[in-house]
């Protein structure tokens, strides 16, 4: 794990690598100045295709890496929850890893949609114990089909029109939102309209639930 400080480090080294294509840095628990250092140094690194910066909690650091993208970007979708990790055991271990007595969980598929409840025992890598609120009993369930109360990553999930083809995964909201932030909605616009990308044919955005505003 890089730590806080560990992006600013790493990004020395990053703008040598003129040949990098492929790069993971998550969960490495990088800092707002770590990202935006990370993002600046792969301005100079054209080489890149696939990039995966998430979950990381950037915050406004995470522009300079998604502004890094996208001169090579050909298609941007937004991902929530489950879908937004690139499997279903990599989901599981991002909540796993979250869960403390009293979390608060809901479900978002299965039999119990709708419902809210805590996390009571973990059983098994994929599965864990939630005693519901409704229901007044404790049941298994699939780590798949439940989210944090208080909402799950959003990510940006940019596929590359260069090379292989390959997919970048960029967290970019600030802690867990139901949501894209209208905040977050604006730095991409004007990413999009200061340097339109020239590969860019498909932008959609709604799994990430962006509102009006947004």
């Amino acid at each position: 794990m890089l730590g806080a400080d560990g992006g600013t480090v790493v990004a020395g080294v990053l703008g040598m690598l003129k040949g990098l294509e492929l790069l993971n840095l998550s969960d490495n628990n990088l800092s707002s100045s770590g990202g935006t250092a990370i993002g600046e140094a792969l301005m100079a690194v054209t080489t890149l295709t696939s990039l995966d910066m998430g979950p990381e909690d950037l915050d406004d650091g995470v522009w300079p890496v998604v502004s890094a993208l996208l001169p090579r970007t050909s298609a941007i979708t937004a991902e929530h929850g489950v879908q937004a990790f690139k499997s279903e055991e990599e989901y599981a271990a991002f909540i796993r890893s979250r869960l403390r007595p009293g979390t608060r969980l809901v479900a978002v598929s299965g039999s119990r949609k709708g419902a809210c409840g805590v996390f009571d025992l973990s059983s098994s890598n994929n599965s864990c114990t939630v005693q519901w609120d409704t229901y007044g009993r404790s049941e298994e369930v699939n780590l798949r089909d439940v989210e944090l109360e208080d909402g799950s990553p959003q990510r940006l999930v940019l596929v590359s029109g260069v090379g292989a083809k390959s997919t970048s995964y960029v967290t970019i909201t600030s802690g867990y939102s139901p949501s894209i932030r209208c905040c977050d909605a604006l730095l991409l616009a004007e990413l999009l309209l200061r340097s339109p990308p020239p590969l860019l044919t498909s932008l959609d955005l709604r799994r990430g639930r962006v509102g009006k505003d947004g």
